[in-house]
């Protein structure tokens, strides 16, 4: 559990499961060393499919999720000869990263990382008239004035983004990106 902090003047308790799980750990031993001196690892299992999130299932009023573009460090040139750079860097990738919280009462907030929740005593999905409302409203802000605003800028960044080689990105618009990337991260 990690400690608390303040918000506008009312105390929050933070939780972080993925702490929890470290709890108690200890490393196993190193794999017997071969003929050659060299140590002999077994070959790697494949990662098992996750389970699915009871969290997206509904989905749980208490549910949050956002993404956020990572603030990855430019790539070093790829050729230097005489101390001078010969040929091109290689084009950074757009990393992005997707936050899952829980907020089941107020005042607690617990951050689930990568973990899928399987079960949860404080489930509470939404009613399908507070999906179809979520959506109206995103909608709504989608085609109001400031929501054209705000994805005409964006775009616009992209693109300046794409034109200097500073985001390795073919998509043409953030939904691609966040697609891609977000199906790559999913756990």
């Amino acid at each position: 559990m990690m400690p608390g902090h303040y918000i506008q003047g009312c105390y929050v308790q933070r939780n972080n499961a993925q702490d929890s799980l470290q709890e108690d750990f200890e490393p196993s031993a190193l794999p017997p060393i071969g003929p050659d001196g060299a140590p002999e690892i077994p070959p790697m299992r494949k990662d098992a499919v996750p389970p699915p999130r009871l969290c997206e299932a509904g989905p749980c009023r208490h549910y949050h999720t956002f993404t956020i573009q990572l603030d990855a460090a430019q790539p070093i040139a790829a050729e230097v000869e005489n101390g001078r750079l010969i040929g091109r860097a290689p084009r950074p990738e757009m990393h992005i990263h997707v936050h899952h919280y829980c907020y089941p009462e107020t005042g607690i907030e617990t951050e689930l990382g990568a973990l899928p929740v399987l079960q949860c005593s404080r489930w509470e999905p939404l009613t399908p008239a507070e999906i179809r409302a979520r959506a109206d409203r995103e909608a709504e802000f989608n085609e109001s004035e400031a929501g054209q605003k705000f994805q005409t800028a964006l775009d616009a960044w992209l693109q300046a983004q794409q034109d200097t080689d500073d985001v390795a990105v073919a998509a043409s618009s953030i939904e691609d990106i966040i697609g891609d990337r977000a199906k790559e991260q999913a756990p």
